[in-house]
């Protein structure tokens, strides 16, 4: 007799192929989504080595980590889940996307979108980073490679860049040239002068040449470009009782980077982290590490003489040292005078007039004629940039006091509001508040925690903190070189908020 099983049988096996190729394909999909996390945080990794050094390689990086996030997105749904901070930037930078399609200038427009879509990377961090491990590794990979730069920096102020014509007679030969006092000869026929036995030697070298080819290095920023001059002319002014000669070091620390503004930026990003990690480091070693790193940064930062961000990290050091420190009165006191210290110190070595600057500089002179743009463009305003093609056409002070310089408004609220109009600058604070909330809180949830999470907490409320104040007088959306550090580190933040939160609910 045939039971019901015994009937059955031959239908469950017709299906055992079809279950065996769904479990295939799950397996498939899994590993998929494995190697595209994997791949997605070599990109970090390499974002995280590249940011204090070419912000271009940061954002083709950033874009490459974003296609293998959208593609993992698309086998495992939960990556499209809403996180903390993800609504606020999204909306910013649809709206700042609107501000650019009605933008005056498209391209100038269009480009500048691109450098806010790092941005990305708020989404990236916490969908690809898992466990405190990995993070470790990707803000270690960061501070690393900014130590790599403050040594690069460190290395300039002490061996030199060049062999500096302290002195140069503007009736002489070698001014006939094209060489000005203070200039700085990096190489002569290919010989490198960087340091005076440099020098020397080279000297030696060509000495039988009749022509010279000069590497020179200029002021502020660094301008690099060649010159030819008849051996001759040199001899003849070093033979000069009025010719001098003086290790040439940079005017400004600008690091690799095109300006010393937004060296500043990064050095004081960095700086920050490394002094919250400091002030929760429990191991000798590791806080003699941290003190170190935290103290080249700030030298790092000093040296570019740029004195929002100077005041900025030290308001930073303030607020971590009162909330990480018990003697939050001494921390006062040190964190005020250092603040008036450095207000006056960057005005003497800057030659200032005053300890704000030019009261007929530039950036006052647009920032007088922000109003008139806001009112006439209020919703979306005249588009990102355009001031550099249309400033003379809207008949702006800086653009007729200075011909030949783009001038913007060196103020990030300034700079949205007249670029993207009050509704972007609407969605901007409601990012950075957002992201201030969320650091909050990931400090609160962190007190008990390990020294790591604590300290990266601390460290990452106090960077925000310093981007904010300086953002006030400094343009700092704008800089890549410090946004693409700073948009990884917003995404630490949201990382490290979900590990936490995951902790507390284990």
């Amino acid at each position: 007799m045939h039971t019901l099983t015994d009937l059955a049988a031959p239908a469950i096996r017709a299906e055992l192929p079809g279950a065996d190729n769904r479990q295939y394909r799950v397996r498939k999909c899994e590993s998929t989504a494995v190697w595209l996390r994997r791949g997605a945080f070599v990109a970090l990794l390499l974002a995280a080595a590249g940011a204090p050094f070419t912000p271009h390689f940061v954002q083709f990086v950033s874009r490459v980590a974003f296609a293998l996030w959208l593609t993992r997105a698309l086998i495992e749904r939960r990556l499209l889940q809403c996180q903390a901070l993800f609504l606020p930037f999204l909306i910013f930078l649809e709206t700042a996307g609107l501000a650019a399609l009605f933008s005056y200038d498209p391209l100038l427009s269009w480009t500048r979108l691109g450098w806010f879509g790092m941005g990305v990377l708020i989404l990236i961090v916490p969908g690809t980073v898992q466990g405190s491990r990995e993070l470790k590794l990707l803000v270690g990979v960061l501070l690393a490679a900014g130590f790599i730069s403050g040594v690069r920096t460190a290395w300039q102020y002490t061996a030199g860049i060049g062999t500096q014509l302290a002195y140069v007679r503007r009736d002489c030969a070698l001014a006939g040239d094209g060489l000005w006092s203070g200039d700085m000869i990096q190489k002569i026929n290919g010989h490198r002068t960087r340091t005076p036995g440099q020098w020397k030697r080279a000297l030696q070298l060509t000495r039988r040449d009749t022509n010279l080819k000069l590497r020179v290095a200029r002021t502020y920023p660094l301008q690099h470009f060649d010159v030819m001059i008849a051996r001759s002319d040199l001899d003849n002014w070093l033979a000069d009782p009025t010719a001098a000669l003086a290790r040439g070091t940079p005017l400004r620390a600008q690091g690799g980077f095109y300006n010393s503004i937004p060296y500043a930026g990064l050095m004081m990003v960095l700086a920050a982290v490394a002094c919250g990690l400091w002030l929760s480091a429990r191991g000798l070693g590791e806080r003699f590490a941290l003190g170190a790193l935290t103290a080249l940064f700030s030298a790092c930062l000093l040296l570019t003489v740029t004195r929002a961000y100077i005041v900025a990290l030290l308001v930073s050091f303030l607020l971590m040292f009162c909330l990480g420190q018990r003697r939050r009165r001494m921390s006062l006191i040190f964190i005020l005078l250092g603040i008036a210290a450095a207000l006056f110190w960057a005005r003497e070595t800057r030659h200032l007039p005053r300890w704000y600057g030019e009261e007929d500089g530039s950036r006052v002179m647009m920032w007088r004629d922000s109003p008139r743009l806001i009112l006439h463009h209020p919703l979306l305003g005249i588009g990102w940039d355009s001031v550099f093609s249309h400033g003379r056409q809207w008949n702006l002070q800086a653009y007729k006091a200075y011909p030949n310089k783009l001038s913007h408004f060196h103020s990030t609220p300034i700079q949205i509001a007249v670029d993207a109009g009050v509704l972007g600058l609407a969605m901007w604070f409601w990012l950075v508040a957002a992201w201030l909330r969320l650091l909050s809180r990931d400090l609160r949830l962190a007190r008990d925690k390990d020294c790591f999470s604590r300290g990266l907490a601390l460290g990452l409320l106090g960077s925000a903190t310093g981007f904010v104040i300086a953002s006030t007088v400094h343009y700092t959306l704008g800089d890549g070189e410090v946004m693409g550090g700073l948009w990884l580190l917003m995404g630490c933040a949201v990382a490290l908020g979900g590990q936490l939160r995951q902790r507390v609910t284990e």
